[in-house]
């Protein structure tokens, strides 16, 4: 499993820790350099992209401040084509945490289309996971949204309060699929990648 780790430089709970080996790809997008010596301090294959407009040490990969797309929409060209997962820290931080909502709402959508391009899962915090186009075996209980970002095909089956028992279209945005629970093993189809936020 090829596995990837995008570095942002919002605040993230101390209790999280991500694992990463020598064979990690380590990518800190702008700001996100300050949590290399603290997090990602064992790293040894890692690469830094931005405008340095978030922090103060020049990254590796030096792009230019007068452009009209974000830092991370370049650093996820650098992804390795094989990469299966991608963990992300310090983009996506707590609600109550989140300075520039079109910050947030323009990662997902460079997240949705990167994923639809690559097939990876974008593992965004502890609460939210943005899964590919294809069968997905999810196993947990408690409350959950899925967020559509174009009209998708799914279906919900297993153990679920409110199941979609056949394919069914979920227009982009729609509260269709707000605050389902479940309780064990679900099974899951969709023809669109979506996010999957874990309220509990």
């Amino acid at each position: 499993m090829q596995k990837a780790i995008l570095v942002g430089p919002c605040l993230e709970p101390k209790s999280r820790k991500l694992s990463f080996n020598d064979d990690t790809v380590i990518i800190f997008v702008d700001g996100g350099i300050k949590h290399l010596k603290t997090q990602f301090k064992k790293a040894t294959q890692w690469i830094s992209i931005g405008d340095q407009d978030s922090g103060s040490t020049k990254p590796k990969v030096k792009l230019k401040k007068d452009k009209n797309e974000s830092d991370l929409f370049h650093a996820l060209k650098l992804l390795p084509k094989d990469i299966s997962v991608v963990e992300t820290y310090g983009l996506f931080p707590d609600l109550k945490n989140e300075a520039r909502l079109d910050h947030r709402l323009f990662n997902l959508g460079e997240i949705f289309r990167a994923s639809a391009k690559s097939g990876a899962i974008f593992i965004l915090n502890d609460h939210e996971v943005l899964l590919p186009a294809g069968n997905h075996q999810l196993d947990f209980k408690g409350e959950f949204s899925l967020v559509c970002f174009s009209k998708t095909k799914i279906r919900l089956t297993g153990k679920v309060k409110y199941p979609l028992q056949k394919a069914t279209q979920v227009d982009m945005l729609s509260s269709r699929t707000l605050s389902n629970v479940g309780s064990g093993l679900m099974k899951l189809e969709c023809n669109h990648p979506l996010l999957l936020n874990n309220i509990d």
